[in-house]
């Protein structure tokens, strides 16, 4: 059952329709309109796209379910994508960086499977790339394409394809190579998804062939298309790759674009504002104006030979240039081929465009932070490394091997005996003073601690105990380095001295009492005679009975056993 109509082009008319028994399940269905038929070649066309797309099995390109040639109309049912188009994407301005490569990405892959089974779609554009609600891209209408090794569906002195996204050489069938126009489509799309303008509109003044022939001949010559500044330059030389005006300085490999594309996405978007479009003549109109029947552009013999006339400006002033392809082995951040900044691709392998034929060199740049713009130089750190290799241009393919950087010996010397020694976290080798060991070239940092120290760095907060000394490490390309740390062992504070107080008397020790009697008491003070009473040694308190001298209190009385202590 037809729900809508959701389209018309050159070979018919889609329309969104639904099962009877199942409303849920939908599709998109190609109808050959009554008015298309009766066009030259048109039926063949149609028979041509049918056979084509049923045989195409990806997840980037619209999958046909269903063929009723022997219906009438003719129809194709194919899987019904619910979203909406580049085109209509386009309209609210440029895609972020990030989708844009996503969708770069995804168109590339389409196209790199396609051309693997033979098949130039050449009618590439945003109204051809469906995105539905989870981003996935879909490449539709196969109206247009051409299986390689056969011959043109079209008539003799004609091309088909939209204008604004057909390469310069479309003026010519003789030169004009289907894969070579693909990948020029691609990068036309590409660039229109970065800066949100419209690479080559159209003038909206004369007939429709005019203004056709307006754009095709203002691409002689024309200058790859350049997103500008606010993109890397990276980004910036892919696109000029696949826009060259000279097929011959094309990047025509879609298997390669997705190698490069790999090695971007992820990559920052710029803050600054994309430039506006390409000057042309007002209005400007998005949509490339489609000419003849079937909406197609028919060139005919006066045309292309005016068109072919100005050609010759770069068919035959042009220096023998070549996109070169460089495997590289080892950890390079940069490659040029004769000075050309090459691009990156995701399996080793870089891509310089315009490469002149002959002897010339490739030079490279290895090292953690190390750019092309700043090596070799003046300014270029010491632990970068740079090199060049001779080569002659005039293959495809050529390799460059680059061995890793050799670690260096650091010796980090410390003024305690007991430190611990860490680069990057990991710990150097002691002997006494000196940590030894092999550190690969860059920027590091170093730390050293003595005592009780937690295993990561402390600062300010290390505790009691701890002694910490951190430092930045520079490892040059070649050569050792030797580094000293003020880390010594802290100094122990003397005690505060005690204010002297004068020794206690010792405690006498305790004698054990001797007894004796008064007349012997008599006689140990006429020998002591200080210990007498009122002697210099005299002990405090009255003696026996008043005496006094060393006469006992009764000398006429007999002699009795009175006891004293004598000390």
């Amino acid at each position: 059952m037809v729900e809508k109509a959701l389209g018309a082009g050159g070979m018919g008319s889609v329309y969104r329709c639904h099962n009877h028994d199942a409303p849920r399940i939908r599709a998109a269905v190609k109808v050959l309109e009554t008015t298309a038929r009766s066009a030259r070649g048109a039926r063949e066309r149609f028979v041509r796209e049918a056979e084509l797309t049923f045989q195409i099995d990806h997840p980037n390109v619209v999958k046909v379910r269903n063929i009723r040639i022997e219906h009438d109309p003719p129809y194709l049912e194919m899987e019904f994508v619910e979203g909406r188009s580049l085109e209509d994407r386009l309209q609210t301005g440029a895609v972020p960086l990030d989708e844009a490569l996503d969708l770069a990405h995804q168109l590339a892959r389409a196209v790199a499977y396609l051309h693997s089974r033979g098949i130039r779609h050449r009618d590439i554009k945003p109204a051809n790339i469906l995105i539905d609600a989870r981003g996935t891209l879909k490449l539709v209408d196969f109206g247009l394409a051409l299986e390689a090794g056969t011959d043109r569906i079209t008539a003799e002195n004609s091309s088909f394809g939209t204008v604004s996204y057909a390469p310069p050489e479309w003026v010519d069938p003789d030169r004009l190579d289907p894969a070579a126009w693909d990948m020029y489509a691609v990068g036309v799309v590409f660039y229109e998804m970065l800066t949100g303008g419209v690479a080559f509109p159209i003038s909206g003044t004369g007939s429709a062939r005019q203004q056709a022939m307006q754009v095709i001949v203002g691409k002689q010559g024309h200058p790859p298309l350049d997103p500008g500044e606010p993109f890397s330059d990276e980004l910036r030389g892919l696109v000029r790759a696949l826009t060259n005006a000279d097929p011959t300085r094309r990047l025509v490999d879609a298997r390669h674009l997705v190698r490069i594309l790999d090695g971007m996405r992820g990559i920052t978007t710029p803050t600054m504002p994309p430039p506006e479009a390409p000057v042309a003549a007002d209005p400007v109109v998005r949509a490339g104006i489609l000419v003849g029947a079937f909406g197609t552009i028919a060139t005919f013999s006066a045309a292309a030979g005016i068109a072919v006339g100005l050609g010759f400006l770069w068919a035959n002033t042009a220096p023998p240039l070549r996109n070169v392809t460089v495997r590289v082995s080892g950890p390079v951040v940069a490659v040029a081929v004769a000075g050309r900044p090459a691009l990156r691709g995701a399996d080793g392998t870089w891509l310089a465009p315009d490469v002149p034929l002959g002897a010339t060199a490739i030079t490279w740049v290895a090292g953690e932070g190390c750019t092309d713009a700043t090596c070799p130089g003046e300014v270029c750190p010491v632990w970068c490394r740079t090199g060049a290799v001779d080569v002659v241009v005039g293959t495809e393919a050529l390799a460059l091997d680059v061995p890793p950087a050799e670690p260096r010996r650091v010796d980090v010397m410390v003024g305690a005996p007991d430190a611990r020694v860490t680069v990057d976290g990991k710990p150097l080798v002691a002997d006494g003073r000196i940590h030894s060991g092999p550190v690969a070239p860059g920027e590091h940092g170093v730390r050293a601690t003595l005592g009780d120290c937690p295993p990561e760095p402390c600062a300010d907060a290390c505790p009691d105990g701890c002694t910490e000394v951190m430092a930045d490490l520079v490892v040059p390309a070649s050569g050792d380095v030797a580094l000293e740390l003020p880390l010594v062992a802290p100094e122990v504070p003397e005690p505060a001295p005690v204010a002297s107080t004068p020794a206690p008397a010792p405690t006498p020790v305790a004698r054990e009492p001797k007894l004796v009697t008064q007349a012997r008491f008599a006689k140990f003070l006429e020998a002591n005679p200080d210990l007498a009473p009122e002697g210099p040694r005299a002990p405090q308190g009255a003696y026996l009975q008043g005496w006094s001298g060393t006469t006992p209190p009764s000398p006429t009385d007999p002699v009795r056993d009175v006891s004293v202590s004598i000390a």
